[in-house]
């Protein structure tokens, strides 16, 4: 039930089986805490401080406070209904599924996913950069959506193909969505809503998966590059 506090370096904590974690622990900046091993992680003490925490392999389960500049998730990783979550600098999906359901709203400078499933029934709210470049968002209820708000500077879908399904809802709100890489795939009543600006460039799809989905438009789109045949399917309106 104390502290682990880690200054420098790196600080794995890996094990083979199931590990309950009760105390704190504290991450300067520079250093890094990582929670590994092919098991389950479960940690009730706070998590906070500047440097990075990430979570690899097996289940990690956080909750707790989580007070740090990044998630970075390459694991199963719940934050559930006893998390309070405070990230000041972005969310980073690399593989695994990251689950938010601390029936809070996650609010992000930047979002980035690379490959991986998001889901969960929190909200999450991107104000500055977001880049999906590949892997999946669904959701676990009604509440479960992303969205790009207020400030946000620069908003990209690039890479591999991308799935919205699971009821998750998609919307636009203020930006320049700049769609230039990997087929949308909307299914299980997912919607994708433009109120701003969807500018695609390139020769590319939106179509539809399993269940099916709507892509709402209240905004423009645009077709600014590419030769050939952009596809938008799966129940535009």
């Amino acid at each position: 039930d104390g502290t682990l506090d880690v200054q420098t370096g790196t600080v794995n904590l890996s094990s083979t089986t199931i590990a309950t974690h009760a105390g704190a622990f504290t991450v300067s900046a520079g250093a890094t805490l990582a929670f590994s091993g092919n098991t389950t992680n479960t940690v009730n003490g706070n998590v906070s401080g500047l440097g990075d925490v990430i979570l690899t392999s097996g289940t990690t389960n956080i909750n707790a406070g989580y007070n740090v500049p990044a998630v970075i998730a390459n694991n199963l990783a719940n934050f559930g209904a006893t998390a309070t979550l405070t990230v000041t600098d972005s969310i980073r999906i690399t593989g695994g599924t990251t689950d938010f359901s601390s029936g809070a709203p996650v609010v992000i400078p930047v979002y980035r996913q690379t490959t991986g499933t998001l889901t969960g029934s929190d909200s999450l709210d991107v104000t500055g950069t977001f880049d999906w470049q590949g892997g999946t968002q669904t959701a676990t209820a009604a509440t479960g959506v992303t969205r790009l708000v207020g400030t946000v500077t620069s908003a990209t879908f690039t890479g591999a193909s991308k799935f919205l399904i699971g009821g998750r809802r998609f919307r636009n709100e203020t930006v320049n969505l700049v769609w230039s890489g990997g087929v949308v795939s909307l299914g299980a009543s997912a919607v994708f809503t433009n109120d701003a600006t969807l500018n695609i460039q390139g020769n590319l799809s939106l179509t539809a998966t399993t269940g099916g989905g709507t892509f709402q438009n209240n905004g423009t789109v645009q077709r600014t590059a590419g030769a050939a045949t952009t596809t938008l399917g799966s129940g535009a309106a």
